[in-house]
């Protein structure tokens, strides 16, 4: 990564910059020609500025789009982010090399707003937020982390037309490289809300009834002839979660194993049903294997294709995949957990998604993740009557009465999301239609588990939106809310996490309903 520059060069730097902003949004924006400029620095400035093309493939979390170019450049040392096809300028603005959208400059730079394209394209690119809300995002960032124990992470928020994004920490500890906003990453069971909005757009369509029972779409389900597919969707169904301890233990003894979504269903269904179906909520990652063959059956195409038509091509998600093999895509952090009490940090980069499929499998980015948590909250993909229909909850055990669950999404106040756990990396995505605003946030170390993302996004939506009913409880997540701790961890701890745990502690006396899941 590049780094910013020094404050005794700013103004040469403002001037150089400037007049490479013009030349750009010239060549990129009118001419559409691919761009290799010649380094610029100010003396004893550090790293040279270089507008490089950006390679093929790779997005990330710009703003700013010229849809009539046909290349894609950066300023930085580093062309890491942007948009295949999309031509964005972003530049570095702090020591730390992380990258900002080019309309989101610190103050001096403000020379630059709005460039690559931006009248042309449309909105001028977003601005940071005020200095007080950016240190107070800064901090929760770093406090998670630190408790946590997480290596790296990143992070961001919008509203409107501000923005704060923070690639921070290490992506590989053998390395000691740094972590990337065009990293992808495993989103874990916020593949949930994916899979969730796919089943409502085939309802809206007329492909699927809700209300049919899974038996109609899949035989061999316990009980299946009385489980609806609404029920699948909210966790509601009474069908037991396959992903136990003894599960755990195989995949950290076996991260590469390929699994059988029939073999997962039938761990789940030994144990089921744990309740008359709609009487009571538990989490279950089996109920949402059983959606993946229900849309499979329902578009007679493999998961991954259909999920491509149904959700990928609609929002533009370039970047976000189902995989079907161990290896993430370039560029990417690796993930570690903790196995055992106290030990080391375990590397897990390499893992089959086949221990998640359709519970928790797929594969995206920080930018890809804000347009998916902006739709999910819209209703963007969905017709009104099930847009509404996904928003109705059933209240989770032990969670504060704002809390709860609607159709393959977390409800938290105004906030809409999901957050996802699964070796090697934790996140978690909220919007909120209300305020305008998104949040992104991904660790690359899973030992805390997934309440941990959802308590770091819900502090900075208290950033942003004070004036929310948060009560004492950061987030849905851990107050009870689908799962005890790793076998090796007590109750209500993790290493370093006491004030995260203090805060998401259940009420007096409510109970976790179930068991531990990778893939949350």
């Amino acid at each position: 990564m590049n780094a910013g520059i020094p404050s005794r060069s700013a103004p040469r730097a403002r001037r150089l910059l400037a007049a490479l902003a013009a030349g750009l949004a010239l060549a990129i924006c009118c001419a559409g020609l691919a761009l290799a400029s010649p380094a610029l620095a100010a003396p004893g400035a550090g790293p040279a500025w270089q507008a490089q093309p950006i390679r093929a493939g790779v997005t990330g979390v710009a703003g700013i789009a010229c849809p009539s170019a046909s290349s894609c450049v950066a300023v930085g040392s580093a062309a890491q982010t942007g948009t295949a096809g999309r031509p964005v300028i972003l530049v570095t603005t702090d020591g730390g090399g992380h990258w900002a959208e080019a309309g989101g400059l610190p103050a001096g730079l403000a020379s630059l707003k709005g460039v690559a394209c931006a009248a042309a394209a449309g909105p001028a690119g977003a601005s940071r937020f005020a200095p007080g809300t950016r240190a107070r995002l800064n901090a929760a960032l770093a406090a998670a982390m630190a408790a946590d124990g997480a290596p790296g992470a990143i992070a961001g928020v919008w509203q409107g037309g501000q923005s704060w994004t923070a690639a921070r920490g290490t992506s590989d500890l053998a390395t000691g490289a740094p972590m990337s906003l065009a990293d992808h990453f495993r989103i874990a069971s916020n593949t949930k809300a994916i899979v969730a909005t796919a089943v409502l757009r085939l309802a809206g369509q007329g492909r699927v009834h809700l209300t049919d029972p899974v038996s109609d779409y899949v035989a061999g389900v316990p009980g299946g002839q009385h489980i609806t597919i609404t029920e699948l969707l909210q966790h509601t169904s009474g069908l037991a979660d396959y992903y136990d301890q003894a599960f755990q233990a195989a995949v950290f003894a076996h991260p590469q194993r390929r699994w059988a979504t029939g073999t997962l269903l039938a761990l789940g269904y030994a144990r089921s049903p744990l309740f008359p179906p709609g009487t009571a909520w538990t989490y279950s990652n089996t109920g949402y294997l059983l959606l993946g063959q229900v849309i499979q059956k329902v578009t007679g195409e493999p998961l991954g294709a259909a999920l491509r038509q149904l959700i990928f091509a609609p929002l533009g998600l370039r970047a976000t995949s189902f995989p079907d093999t161990s290896q993430l895509p370039a560029p990417h952090p690796h993930g570690y957990v903790t196995e055992t009490p106290g030990g080391a940090l375990t590397d897990i980069t390499t893992l089959s998604p086949t221990i998640a499929g359709a519970a928790g499998a797929i594969i995206s980015t920080l930018g890809d993740l804000r347009t998916l948590a902006t739709a999910i909250g819209d209703g963007a993909l969905l017709t009104p009557q099930n847009q509404r229909l996904r928003l109705r909850t059933v209240p989770i055990p032990g969670a504060p009465p704002y809390v709860g669950y609607g159709l393959g999404l977390i409800v938290l106040n105004d906030f809409y999301g999901h957050d996802g756990e699964i070796p090697g990396f934790i996140s978690a995505m909220l919007a909120s239609p209300a305020h305008h605003v998104t949040i992104v946030v991904v660790l690359n170390n899973s030992t805390a588990g997934g309440d941990a993302a959802l308590t770091l996004a819900a502090q900075l939506a208290k950033i942003i939106v004070p004036s929310e009913p948060w009560g004492n409880a950061a987030t849905t997540s851990a107050a009870a809310r689908r799962h005890a701790p790793p076998p090796h961890q007590p109750a209500g701890t993790a290493p370093g996490r006491a004030t995260a745990a203090a805060a998401l502690s259940p009420r007096p006396g409510a109970t976790r309903r179930d068991p531990h899941t990778v893939t949350q």
